[in-house]
Parts: C-alpha cells; sequence; structure tokens
C-alpha cells in the first residue's frame, strides 16, 4: 500500500484541483459583472443571475477544497512524525488514516511516492524529526511568502479592473437609477472573490512570521530530546494547517532552487 506521505500529496493536488475550478467560477463572476456595464437591461438582469450562480457555486466548491486540504495536511503531518521517529510497523491511528483516505487519493499516490521527500540523512529519532521539521520550514517560509505577494499582485490588477468598470458606471449615461445600482450590484458580486484573495494573501504573510519562529525555535532545540522536539512539531503543524495551500504551479516553479539552496546551506543555516 502507498506511504502516508504519498497519499497526503495526492490529496493535496487534489483540493488544488478543486480550488482552481472555485478560481475560474470567481473570475467568471468578475467577468460577467464587468460585462453587466455594457449591455441592455435586459442582459444585466441575466448576468446578475449567472454572477450570483457563479458566486454560490465557488463558495460551495471552496469550501469543499478547504475540506480535503485539511485532511491533506493532517496526513502529511503524520507521515513527517512516521519518518522522522520509525516505527517497525505502523500505528493504528496510521492504517485506519489509508483505510478511510479517498480511494482516489490512494490510486494517485504511486505518483508521488519519494522515497527522498526528506534529505535527512540521519536515523529515526528526535535528531531527525528536527532535521525534517527544519527543511520543511525552510520551504515552508519561501512558499508562503511568495505565494503572499503574488496574490497581492492578482488583488492589485483585479481592483484595477474594477475600478475601471466603476468609471464606467458613472460615466454610461442611464436614465433608470434601478438600471445604474443594479450594474454596481452586480460588480460587488462579480469582485467579492478579492476579499477571500486578500485573507489568503495575508494568511500566508502571518504564517511566514509564525513559521520564522519556530525556525529559531529548531535551531536551539536539543537534537536528543523528543518532548522538545514534538512540542516544536504540534506548533508547525498548527501553522500550516492553518492557511490555505501553495498553489501547485508556484511550488514546481521553485522546488528546484529550494532543493539545491538546502544542499547548499539551508541546513547550515538552520542550523546556526
Amino acid at each position: 500500500m502507498a506511504s502516508l506521505l504519498a497519499i497526503a500529496r495526492a490529496a493535496s493536488e487534489d483540493a488544488k484541483r478543486v480550488g482552481r475550478r472555485g478560481f475560474v467560477l470567481d473570475l467568471l463572476a468578475l467577468g460577467t459583472g464587468v460585462a453587466a456595464l455594457l449591455v441592455s437591461a435586459t442582459g444585466a438582469y441575466w448576468l446578475a443571475v449567472i454572477t450570483l450562480s457563479a458566486r454560490l457555486t465557488s463558495w460551495l466548491v471552496r469550501r469543499n477544497a478547504s475540506g480535503i486540504q485539511t485532511r491533506a495536511e493532517r496526513l502529511r503531518r503524520r507521515g513527517l512524525l512516521l519518518d522522522s521517529i520509525g516505527l517497525g510497523m505502523e500505528p493504528y491511528d496510521v492504517v485506519e488514516m489509508k483505510r478511510t483516505a479517498d480511494p482516489r487519493w490512494a490510486e494517485a499516490a504511486s505518483a508521488y511516492e519519494d522515497p527522498k521527500y526528506y534529505a535527512s540523512e540521519l536515523p529515526p529519532g528526535p535528531g531527525r524529526l528536527l532535521e525534517n521539521l527544519r527543511e520543511s520550514a525552510f520551504y515552508s517560509r519561501d512558499l508562503l511568502s511568495a505565494a503572499a505577494y503574488r496574490s497581492l499582485g492578482q488583488v492589485g490588477v483585479a481592483l484595477g479592473v474594477c475600478a475601471l468598470a466603476l468609471f464606467m458606471i458613472t460615466s454610461i449615461p442611464d436614465s433608470d437609477l434601478r438600471i445604474v445600482l443594479a450594474r454596481g450590484l452586480i460588480l460587488v458580486l462579480g469582485s467579492a472573490w478579492l476579499f477571500a484573495q486578500i485573507e489568503r494573501a495575508f494568511l500566508w504573510h502571518d504564517a511566514v512570521g509564525q513559521v520564522e519562529q519556530i525556525d529559531r525555535r529548531l535551531s536551539q532545540a536539543d537534537p536528543l530530546g523528543l518532548e522538545p522536539a514534538l512540542a516544536i512539531y504540534a506548533d508547525y503543524s498548527s501553522t500550516v494547517a492553518s492557511v490555505p495551500a501553495i498553489p501547485t504551479d508556484l511550488y514546481w516553479s521553485r522546488r528546484s532552487k529550494l532543493e539545491q539552496l538546502w544542499r547548499e546551506g539551508g541546513k547550515r543555516l538552520g542550523e546556526g
């Protein structure tokens, strides 16, 4: 059967795929909101229905993606602990996690099997757990920061589109104030995802500071003490579980660079 880490990675990719559908629906809602400014009154009403439907569907899709990601992170954190501590046989809770995992994740897991997912060569124990956590924190700090800045960039572009649309609302003459207000409401509904995107950016940004604090604790932790290592593990797990998933394309675009940096000096920097 596939390893817990492989199943977790497959689940995380599933969550991201579902999340991308929500993003497409958000763009559809924004697009119809802008288009409502350029059509007749009858067309604007139909676009209002499409916008509202897209927003509601997007909310449901994103809620589903969030639930999948929560399960994926639970699997990933347990997999990290299992890799770090090492046991002769899998504990009951791990077996139960695998049994209750979505069958699609188990089927896709073979593509994510990677015995060298963590670079540590230390034997199982507190030292390996600390090193695995340090490596994970090294990646998380960079990816969280990059995701936050990219998200804010997307928000900036969308705000520009909305500003242009608002200008059009006030510039296009219309004798019926109700139509003007309806078009404005459609635009507001269409651009509501901006608030969610801003929240995601701040969640990622705030998590960077928390990961940095955890990294400092890791550099000072006793490599022979299991209890302090588990305490840091618990705090780190809580931090990464509370933020949205890192976009897949961002991860793959930065993975090679991060792997090289970790091999060349990230590990030593974490120990310094």
